[in-house]
């Protein structure tokens, strides 16, 4: 099953690639590296809520888990809970397995950042916004891995 949800999601299938990963995960719960695959799966077909509704019902063991963490914070910002998703990630989120110059946590943070601010002034988030995130917030320590600025 795993398989062909990654077939799937090379052939940009998202919807397709979802629903197989879903299945996948319901025939090896307990293995984390698929869960996260597969939740990854989710969120690019745009299943937020599905996302959440998981993440909510998994053991606390998984709940708390970094990665795990980590795409709740991403399906809480794609729904707008800006505010929880911002929490998330400074509560103390600690990724064990994360590697020096990997930005997933920087560029979440300031997804979330950008997305406040085009909020406040009334306008999509854009190239301008971008520019302006970057320049007036400061990425919290803990969540930078970059190599460069």
């Amino acid at each position: 099953m795993r398989n062909l949800a990654v077939l799937a999601g090379e052939e940009k299938d998202n919807v397709k690639a979802a629903e197989l990963y879903r299945e996948a995960i319901k025939m090896a719960p307990a293995v984390m590296p698929l869960m996260i695959e597969g939740i990854r799966a989710w969120l690019e077909a745009g299943w937020n809520e599905e996302v959440l509704d998981f993440i909510r019902t998994q053991p606390q063991s998984i709940r708390e888990h970094g990665r795990m963490k980590t795409l709740e914070a991403y399906a809480l910002m794609e729904l707008g809970k800006l505010d929880e998703a911002e929490a998330i990630l400074v509560s103390g989120l600690e990724v064990a397995e994360l590697r020096e110059g990997e930005i997933a946590l920087s560029d979440l943070w300031y997804s979330i950042q950008e997305r406040k601010l085009a909020a406040r002034l009334g306008c999509p988030v854009n190239d301008q916004v971008r520019k302006r995130v970057r320049k007036e917030t400061v990425l919290p320590v803990q969540l930078d891995f970059r190599m460069t600025e």
